[in-house]
């Protein structure tokens, strides 16, 4: 994570075909994106996007693939 500015930081990783996936946050106040780890139960989750056999998976089971 990279601090664009006071308020925006940037996060890059590689997706699985090796192009960059570019997201900015953008927070109002306080610490920054990670001030989120502090809430009480909060849980980063363990896969953010579906690809490849999850996503036919989720097709599969009529779960939303964008939730």
């Amino acid at each position: 994570m990279t601090p664009v500015d006071s308020s925006t930081f940037k996060v890059v990783w590689k997706a699985q075909d090796g192009l960059p996936l570019n997201y900015l946050l953008r927070v109002e106040q306080g610490k920054g994106p990670l001030a989120l780890l502090e809430l009480k139960n909060f849980r980063l989750p363990g896969q953010v996007f579906l690809t490849g056999r999850s996503m036919k998976d989720a097709e599969e089971y009529g779960e939303d693939a964008d939730e």
